[in-house]
């Protein structure tokens, strides 16, 4: 049971750490670490929350449980309206990104797919893309989304899409911590389930913190838009393609870099070859990560001696 309840506060801590005003029993049940989803069946994690609540180390009410202060069942239904209502604005946009040539997929990532959305929320892309072709896409999909009104800039974000993950399917994730693994598990596909899973599956270091639920893309395949992308891809295949993308990338990595300021955080902009991150100035990660140990520590139960008999 040590190794459930240790779980359990993790996964609370981060949820408190995030801003999330609770987790479902659903959530606790589909997010617990491999590790402890083998071993502990909902009747141990039930006892488990149960032994908290008498604790006063846990709240609940309604199903959903917090650390300490009882959850707030009205916010978490307004929020996972918002979130819903911004993804359904945004459906026609995301089935033509399907027509961007070596975006092999797509997934909201953040708030949004956490169903914690505000108002003001943009909404977090992680995009699959071919390999070498990365600021190609890049380039074409803030073109898209400037042309239908969708591209957030530091005037527009509420509902506006934020691009700030491009990844090849077989990319490490440069950020291995609990909060990484979170927004990775959380991600909602929106198309191309086979490049996902594969960088899923090189990813598996997160299913150490978190395991990843399973969730069907939102978007249907359109083969109409697919053949427009594979026909771009065609003709930006050879050494035309080549060229195109080493300039774009000199003058898109130029343009970054200036963007960051002298002195800010500049350690969640990653420009490798296989993946691109664009957190900055403010590498949210780290914030989280910051709270989330703040969380850890200021709990009655030391983490690392939770594993001790009850």
């Amino acid at each position: 049971m040590g190794d459930t309840r240790h779980s359990i506060l993790s996964l609370l801590a981060l949820a408190h750490a995030e801003s999330l005003p609770a987790l479902s029993f659903t959530d606790i049940c589909a997010l617990l670490p491999v590790s402890s989803a083998k071993t502990a069946a909902p009747e141990e994690i039930t006892s488990v929350l149960a032994r908290l609540e008498k604790e006063w180390v846990v709240a609940a009410r309604d199903g959903w449980y917090a650390l300490m202060k009882p959850p707030d069942t009205d916010e978490i239904r307004r929020r996972a309206d918002i979130s819903r209502q911004k993804i359904a604005r945004n459906r026609f946009f995301f089935l033509l990104m399907q027509a961007v040539p070596f975006v092999e997929a797509a997934a909201i990532t953040g708030s949004v797919s956490m169903e914690n959305a505000n108002e003001k929320s943009d909404i977090d892309i992680l995009c699959i893309v071919k390999k070498g072709r990365m600021w190609t896409a890049r380039i074409l999909l803030l073109f898209l989304a400037e042309l239908f009104g969708k591209r957030r800039d530091h005037k527009r974000y509420s509902d506006k899409a934020c691009f700030n993950c491009f990844a090849s399917k077989d990319a490490s994730f440069p950020f291995h911590n609990i909060a990484a693994a979170h927004m990775l598990a959380r991600a909602l596909p929106l198309f191309g389930s086979k490049p996902l899973e594969t960088f899923f599956t090189t990813n598996a270091w997160t299913q150490e913190y978190v395991s990843r639920p399973t969730r069907t893309p939102l978007i249907p395949a359109s083969r109409a838009l697919r053949a427009v992308s594979a026909s771009t891809v065609w003709l930006l295949s050879g050494s035309v393609g080549n060229a195109l993308e080493r300039a774009l990338a000199r003058w898109q990595i130029d343009r970054l870099r200036r963007k960051v300021k002298q002195g800010s955080d500049a350690s969640g902009l990653v420009l490798r070859d296989d993946i691109v991150t664009l957190y900055y100035p403010d590498i949210k990660n780290k914030a989280v990560m910051a709270l989330y140990t703040d969380t850890i520590n200021t709990l009655d139960y030391e983490m690392s001696d939770s594993r001790r008999a009850e």
